[in-house]
């Protein structure tokens, strides 16, 4: 995320017609990378045909859904809440 947000930023400057010493500068001074750093970017948003895409971050989880029910026998939560009541899951 943080190479597209950078590349982007220099993308940007470049359409506007900033010098790519500029931008060099522009770069360091607004996230603190080294010169060959920004270097890098400059090079990255001059090679692309427009701005990268910034994904959002996904997360990953597991949940273990069995417990041991009033009688010992192994049974999922994930049945027993769904007998309750409705659960809508929205992606």
């Amino acid at each position: 995320m943080e190479l597209a947000q950078r590349v982007n930023y220099a993308y940007m400057l470049l359409k506007r017609g900033t010098p790519p010493l500029e931008i060099l500068e522009a770069l360091i001074k607004q996230y603190g990378v080294s010169r060959i750093q920004a270097y890098w970017y400059i090079r990255l948003a001059k090679a692309g045909q427009g701005p990268m895409l910034i994904l959002e971050p996904s997360v990953v989880f597991t949940v273990n859904g069995t417990q041991p029910d009033k009688t010992g026998e192994s049974s999922s939560i994930f049945d027993e809440f769904i007998n309750q009541q409705t659960c809508i899951v929205s992606i």
